[in-house]
């Protein structure tokens, strides 16, 4: 029989100075039935400091001052004079591969002007800067955008303005979406809680258009569903504080009928929302109980239920602010608190939160980030502070104890492998449960060398045999676990993204309950040709089967297929006695959940497997619980 670590397909081990968190790895205790790593944040760097007004950074929502496209980060920001009062829009440029700074370029000027806040957003070799200001007079204070081609960002200055709004009374609440067709402004009224949007298409403006009404606050989007784009309009009414979306179809023309996404029965100030992977997440912050909510959805139309992230304390600057961003499978939710900055970090696709790290101390608020290109911004009055996570060159891991049933020899590990050049080096040693090493019997085994092959009937890219000789006469230990050390080049590129061990069972492991007769106590299951189904649409059912009775011992562990359409789905067990009463330590709650779709996989508990029953029980009842 062969075998693998378990959950180590989606363990990623960023060592890349374009990711935002390259993180030394430890080692930790499992507790999720995978490879468990405890990951530090490597020091941030700050890289620059640009004076300018708060404003650059302040009450974001969805608004960025930070895009990176190809390896270009853009910078966008406010600066303000009061002798004479006017505000610029100012951008600057920084190109990875040069290691280069352009500008600061004037996007435009604009006199006789109190405040002004900007967006942008660049798709199909163009950006865009939509762009309010606060004017003296009410009727004054408008939307305005400009455009250029992406590769010309440096003559923006030169282009045309062009004035969205005709009532003014408008205020920072702006956003601007490129599509693959144009573009979509987004603002909101002052007063009257209108949110209003005028489309970009073959080089024009099209008219306002009031959006809706009674909006609170907003956080549009683009988004792919089977390659059809979408933009997506997600506000809160005013009222209720329901959080709602909106679709268009047809790159902003037309907006159909409110789907309602979520209520936290609170009231909502703040949103921001970001997409990656198919997957789009938003943060909502609500200040009367001081708490971030998350929401996420594939298609924008069944959203996840609302979770509390974190709860945070009355920030000193008075700022309330809350940021999400994606990286990968990762989710950063950036928040303002009275201990500064904080960030809530999501390294399973947004399913849990479960460090908060401090980005910045006192004297510090308005977040946003970037992390594409690692980078996280916040005002500190004066300047915005633009910071970067430095790039590890060396990072390491240590996996869990590895402990198969019936163990007779390791035969090989896998590893899978993205990125790395020529400065790449992987190694890793085989320690036992007491940290002695086992194998080789000094040193490090280099990785990278090796060619691929296949290890537990999955192809890998790099196959080493455990042909030398392990420190222990007697054989290799039945608990091991893997050390490996990366070295790397900062921003090489590499990751780890899968480790796989190969070792021989000497004995089955598998429990069989063929036929109907061992069932008993069916709920909302259906036993048909393909095995034991969900019956219709229900969410859960259970069954029990048995009598199960050992003949000299128990077998090791059950083995369990499950086979499902979507990863949402877990099955759990309990172990039962002869009166059906739950055996200590083997309940519902005890249970590691199967959730992996592909089987077949051990069901086990958290303090032991089937193996461990006491031999003075002879018969045993499973109850199987499936769930959706």
């Amino acid at each position: 029989m062969s075998g693998r670590l378990p959950g180590t397909d989606d363990t990623f081990i960023p060592l890349d100075g374009s990711t935002p968190h390259s993180f030394l790895l430890g080692r930790n205790i499992s507790s999720d039935d995978g490879i468990s790593l405890t990951m530090e944040r490597n020091d941030l760097k700050e890289i620059r400091r640009i004076p300018s007004d708060p404003s650059s950074c302040s009450d974001l929502k969805g608004r960025r001052n930070l895009l990176v496209r190809d390896n270009v980060t853009y910078i966008s920001y406010v600066r303000k004079d009061t002798s004479p009062d006017r505000v610029s829009f100012m951008l600057q440029v920084y190109i990875e591969g040069e290691d280069l700074w352009e500008g600061p370029v004037l996007i435009h000027r604009f006199e006789n002007v109190l405040d002004g806040f900007i967006d942008m957003d660049a798709r199909a070799g163009r950006i865009f800067f939509l762009m309010s200001i606060v004017s003296h007079a009410e009727e004054d204070s408008g939307v305005f955008a400009k455009e250029a081609p992406l590769d010309e960002w440096f003559n923006v200055s030169s282009t045309d303005v062009v004035r969205l709004d005709t009532d003014g009374g408008v205020h920072g609440d702006i956003d601007v979406v490129a599509t693959d067709i144009g573009a979509v402004a987004f603002w909101m009224r002052r007063d009257y809680k209108d949110a209003f949007k005028s489309v970009y298409r073959n080089d024009v403006w099209s008219n306002e258009e009031v959006l809706r009404n009674e909006v609170g606050c907003m956080a549009p989007l683009r988004h792919y569903v089977d390659g059809n784009e979408r933009v997506l309009f997600i506000y809160t009414n005013e009222l209720d504080s329901h959080i709602n979306v909106t679709f268009s179809f047809n790159g902003g023309d037309t907006f159909g009928i409110n789907n309602l996404l979520g209520h936290t029965g609170k009231g909502i100030t703040s949103l921001s929302v970001a997409e990656g992977g198919g997957v789009i997440h938003l943060a909502a912050l609500d200040p009367s109980d001081n708490e971030i909510f998350h929401f996420m959805s594939e298609d924008g139309l069944t959203w996840s239920d609302s979770g509390i992230v974190a709860t945070y304390d009355q920030p000193a600057s008075g700022s309330e602010e809350v940021h999400v961003a994606l990286e990968r499978d990762n989710i950063w939710i950036a928040y303002d608190s009275g201990d500064g900055i904080l960030s809530s970090v999501s390294f399973d696709g947004g399913l849990t939160f479960n460090d908060t790290w401090e980005l910045q101390g006192s004297g510090g608020s308005h977040p946003s980030l970037e992390p594409g290109k690692g980078y996280f911004a916040y005002h500190d009055g004066m300047d915005m502070v633009l910071m970067r996570f430095i790039p590890s060159s060396e990072g390491r891991l240590m996996t869990v104890p590895f402990s198969p049933m019936g163990l007779h020899s390791w035969d090989a590990v896998g590893f899978n492998i993205e990125g790395g050049g020529s400065g790449a080096d992987i190694s890793f040693r085989v320690l036992d449960s007491e940290g002695m090493q086992l194998f080789p019997e000094s040193g490090m085994e280099e990785v990278l060398p090796h060619d691929g092959g296949e290890a537990a009937s999955r192809q890998v890219d790099h196959l080493i045999e455990f042909n030398g000789t392990w420190t222990t006469p007697s054989g290799p230990d039945s608990s091991v676990s893997l050390d490996v050390m990366v070295r790397t080049i900062p921003g090489d590129g590499i990751a780890i993204s899968g480790i796989i061990l190969d070792y021989t069972s000497s004995f089955p492991v598998r429990v069989g309950a063929d036929g109907v007769w061992h069932l008993e106590m069916v709920d909302n299951i259906s036993v048909t040709g393909k095995g034991l189904e969900l019956a219709g649409i229900s969410q859960s059912g259970s069954v029990i089967i048995g009598p199960l009775t050992r003949e000299t011992s128990w077998p090791d562990v059950i083995t369990v297929r499950l086979r499902a359409f979507s990863s949402k789905v877990s099955l759990r067990g309990a172990l039962m006695d002869e009166h059906h009463s739950v055996i200590p330590s083997f309940g519902i709650d005890e249970s590691i959940p199967v959730t992996r779709i592909q089987g077949p996989e051990q069901l086990m508990w958290r303090t032991g497997h089937l193996g461990s029953l006491p031999d003075d029980i002879p018969t045993i009842y499973l109850k199987l619980y499936l769930l959706t």
